[in-house]
Protein backbone atom coordinates (compact mmCIF):
# COMPACT_ATOMS: atom_id res chain seq x y z
CA UNK A 1 0.00 0.00 0.00
CA UNK A 2 2.70 2.12 1.16
CA UNK A 3 4.58 1.75 -2.01
CA UNK A 4 1.83 1.83 -4.66
CA UNK A 5 0.97 5.68 -2.68
CA UNK A 6 4.84 6.59 -3.37
CA UNK A 7 4.64 5.24 -7.11
CA UNK A 8 1.36 7.06 -7.68
CA UNK A 9 2.75 10.02 -6.34
CA UNK A 10 5.80 9.56 -8.46
CA UNK A 11 3.72 9.17 -11.59
CA UNK A 12 1.91 12.68 -10.59
CA UNK A 13 5.19 14.18 -10.34
CA UNK A 14 6.84 13.26 -12.94
CA UNK A 15 3.83 13.81 -15.00
CA UNK A 16 4.10 17.49 -14.01
CA UNK A 17 7.72 17.72 -14.13
CA UNK A 18 7.48 17.25 -17.74
CA UNK A 19 4.77 20.45 -17.92
CA UNK A 20 6.94 22.34 -16.33
CA UNK A 21 9.43 21.61 -18.30
CA UNK A 22 8.25 22.32 -21.51
CA UNK A 23 6.62 25.51 -20.23
CA UNK A 24 10.48 26.43 -19.32
CA UNK A 25 9.17 27.16 -15.14
CA UNK A 26 9.47 25.30 -12.13
CA UNK A 27 8.26 25.88 -8.59
CA UNK A 28 10.13 26.78 -6.30
CA UNK A 29 8.43 23.91 -3.22
CA UNK A 30 9.61 21.07 -6.04
CA UNK A 31 13.47 22.23 -6.44
CA UNK A 32 15.63 19.53 -4.18
CA UNK A 33 16.28 20.66 -1.20
CA UNK A 34 19.73 22.09 -1.73
CA UNK A 35 18.48 24.13 -4.79
CA UNK A 36 15.71 25.18 -2.54
CA UNK A 37 17.94 26.34 0.50
CA UNK A 38 20.13 28.23 -1.90
CA UNK A 39 17.20 30.34 -4.14
CA UNK A 40 16.08 31.47 -0.97
CA UNK A 41 19.31 33.05 0.34
CA UNK A 42 19.54 34.36 -3.14
CA UNK A 43 16.07 35.92 -2.44
CA UNK A 44 17.38 36.94 0.87
CA UNK A 45 20.46 38.54 -0.43
CA UNK A 46 18.64 40.29 -2.63
CA UNK A 47 16.94 42.32 -0.18
CA UNK A 48 19.59 42.89 2.03
CA UNK A 49 20.45 46.53 1.55
CA UNK A 50 17.00 47.63 2.18
CA UNK A 51 14.81 47.16 4.90
CA UNK A 52 11.18 47.14 2.99
CA UNK A 53 12.31 44.64 0.72
CA UNK A 54 14.57 42.47 3.07
CA UNK A 55 10.87 42.56 5.24
CA UNK A 56 9.46 40.97 1.91
CA UNK A 57 12.20 38.58 1.57
CA UNK A 58 11.79 37.17 5.14
CA UNK A 59 7.96 36.73 4.47
CA UNK A 60 8.44 35.00 1.21
CA UNK A 61 11.19 32.93 2.68
CA UNK A 62 9.34 31.71 5.50
CA UNK A 63 5.79 30.98 3.74
CA UNK A 64 8.05 29.17 1.10
CA UNK A 65 9.42 26.90 4.07
CA UNK A 66 6.70 26.26 5.52
CA UNK A 67 4.95 24.77 2.21
CA UNK A 68 8.12 22.92 1.16
CA UNK A 69 8.00 19.48 2.01
CA UNK A 70 11.73 17.67 0.48
CA UNK A 71 9.57 14.32 0.99
CA UNK A 72 7.26 14.98 -1.96
CA UNK A 73 9.82 16.57 -4.47
CA UNK A 74 10.34 14.19 -7.47
CA UNK A 75 13.90 12.99 -6.60
CA UNK A 76 12.77 12.36 -2.94
CA UNK A 77 9.48 10.22 -4.73
CA UNK A 78 11.93 8.70 -7.07
CA UNK A 79 14.41 7.49 -3.88
CA UNK A 80 11.25 6.31 -2.18
CA UNK A 81 10.48 3.90 -4.77
CA UNK A 82 13.64 2.36 -5.64
CA UNK A 83 13.69 1.93 -1.78
CA UNK A 84 10.56 0.05 -1.87
CA UNK A 85 11.73 -2.17 -4.73
CA UNK A 86 14.19 -3.53 -2.66
CA UNK A 87 16.49 -5.83 -4.68
CA UNK A 88 14.59 -5.00 -7.85
CA UNK A 89 16.05 -1.46 -7.39
CA UNK A 90 18.98 -2.90 -9.78
CA UNK A 91 16.12 -2.56 -13.18
CA UNK A 92 16.43 1.06 -12.71
CA UNK A 93 20.00 0.90 -14.08
CA UNK A 94 18.61 -0.14 -17.67
CA UNK A 95 18.22 3.02 -18.81
CA UNK A 96 15.68 2.30 -22.13
CA UNK A 97 13.04 1.07 -19.42
CA UNK A 98 13.71 2.87 -16.64
CA UNK A 99 14.18 6.37 -17.86
CA UNK A 100 16.66 9.17 -17.11
CA UNK A 101 15.27 9.96 -13.50
CA UNK A 102 15.09 6.48 -12.43
CA UNK A 103 18.53 5.81 -14.02
CA UNK A 104 20.29 8.37 -12.22
CA UNK A 105 18.92 8.18 -9.06
CA UNK A 106 19.44 4.41 -9.18
CA UNK A 107 22.96 4.93 -10.34
CA UNK A 108 23.84 7.76 -7.72
CA UNK A 109 22.38 5.22 -4.95
CA UNK A 110 23.84 2.03 -6.19
CA UNK A 111 27.27 3.20 -6.29
CA UNK A 112 27.03 5.56 -3.61
CA UNK A 113 27.90 9.14 -5.54
CA UNK A 114 26.33 12.61 -5.59
CA UNK A 115 23.00 12.27 -8.09
CA UNK A 116 24.75 15.58 -9.45
CA UNK A 117 27.98 13.81 -10.26
CA UNK A 118 26.06 10.76 -11.59
CA UNK A 119 24.58 12.78 -14.31
CA UNK A 120 27.36 14.78 -14.98
CA UNK A 121 29.28 11.22 -15.48
CA UNK A 122 27.12 10.61 -18.24
CA UNK A 123 28.93 13.27 -20.73
CA UNK A 124 31.49 12.22 -23.48
CA UNK A 125 34.64 12.84 -21.06
CA UNK A 126 33.39 11.13 -18.39
CA UNK A 127 32.84 7.75 -19.98
CA UNK A 128 35.35 6.27 -17.67
CA UNK A 129 33.48 7.36 -14.59
CA UNK A 130 30.16 6.67 -15.89
CA UNK A 131 31.71 3.07 -16.43
CA UNK A 132 33.10 2.70 -13.04
CA UNK A 133 29.66 4.00 -11.43
CA UNK A 134 27.81 1.29 -13.44
CA UNK A 135 29.74 -1.38 -12.84
CA UNK A 136 29.50 -0.43 -8.97
CA UNK A 137 26.18 -0.70 -8.87
CA UNK A 138 26.78 -4.20 -9.56
CA UNK A 139 26.02 -4.46 -13.48
CA UNK A 140 28.57 -6.48 -15.41
CA UNK A 141 29.52 -8.06 -18.65
CA UNK A 142 26.73 -7.26 -21.58
CA UNK A 143 24.36 -5.36 -19.16
CA UNK A 144 27.20 -3.07 -18.27
CA UNK A 145 28.73 -2.84 -21.60
CA UNK A 146 24.54 -2.47 -22.96
CA UNK A 147 24.51 0.25 -20.68
CA UNK A 148 27.47 2.26 -21.82
CA UNK A 149 26.58 1.87 -25.30
CA UNK A 150 22.54 3.30 -25.14
CA UNK A 151 24.57 6.46 -23.47
CA UNK A 152 27.88 6.64 -26.18
CA UNK A 153 26.62 4.41 -28.73
CA UNK A 154 29.37 6.26 -31.17
CA UNK A 155 31.95 5.11 -28.66
CA UNK A 156 34.55 2.38 -28.62
CA UNK A 157 34.44 0.69 -25.76
CA UNK A 158 37.75 -0.81 -24.75
CA UNK A 159 38.36 -4.98 -24.86
CA UNK A 160 37.58 -6.34 -21.39
CA UNK A 161 35.58 -4.06 -20.01
CA UNK A 162 32.97 -7.21 -18.90
CA UNK A 163 35.44 -8.42 -16.88
CA UNK A 164 35.05 -5.05 -14.40
CA UNK A 165 34.23 -6.25 -11.08
CA UNK A 166 31.55 -4.13 -8.89
CA UNK A 167 33.97 -4.68 -6.04
CA UNK A 168 37.00 -3.43 -8.12
CA UNK A 169 34.74 -0.43 -9.63
CA UNK A 170 33.75 0.64 -6.00
CA UNK A 171 37.40 0.66 -4.67
CA UNK A 172 39.14 2.99 -7.85
CA UNK A 173 35.63 5.05 -6.96
CA UNK A 174 36.68 5.19 -3.70
CA UNK A 175 40.44 5.93 -4.05
CA UNK A 176 39.32 8.60 -6.86
CA UNK A 177 36.77 10.80 -4.40
CA UNK A 178 39.75 10.52 -1.42
CA UNK A 179 41.79 12.29 -3.22
CA UNK A 180 39.81 15.10 -4.28
CA UNK A 181 38.73 15.68 -0.95
CA UNK A 182 42.22 16.51 -0.02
Amino acid sequence: PAESAAAMLLLTAQGRFMQVVRRMEYPLHKLPVDLFHLTLLSLRAHGAHDHAADAKAAAADAALRARYDERRTRLALIEQVLAAMGSDASNALYLQTAGVGFFLTALALGSRQDRDEAAFSTTDSQIGKLTLLIAACGLKGEALVGQLAALHPDFDLPDGLETLRPDTAAAILAEATARTDR
